[in-house]
């Protein structure tokens, strides 16, 4: 994708670059991007991250996962799909104790 994100020793996720999807955590217009690190504030106690196209999510220090952008093809995993920006946690009760994350094109 068109964007980047890091995590900090103090597990603080922050994501730079294309934000036309919400995929820096916050979602302003189609033509938004950050030229630096912004810190999102719709996650916390992160451990890891990986950025998809128009998505990002968050492996978190309990196991679970949140992420965030465009869902449209429901890439989110959060249980639904829709033609925005939208987040939450992924919506799976077999999928716990997470220690590593990837992220697809789409």
């Amino acid at each position: 994708g068109f964007h980047n994100c890091a995590v900090d020793k103090s597990s603080t996720l922050w994501c730079w670059g294309l934000n036309n999807w919400g995929q820096l955590g916050y979602y302003k217009d189609a033509g938004d991007k950050s030229l630096s690190p912004t810190a999102v504030t719709l996650v916390s106690n992160v451990s890891d991250v990986a950025c998809g196209l128009e998505h990002t999510c968050a492996l978190l220090r309990n196991g679970s996962v949140f992420c965030f952008g465009n869902n449209f093809h429901g890439q989110l995993g959060i249980g639904r799909t829709s033609s925005g920006f939208d987040y939450g946690l992924v919506a799976s009760t077999i999928m716990k104790n997470v220690t590593i994350i990837k992220s697809g094109n789409q």
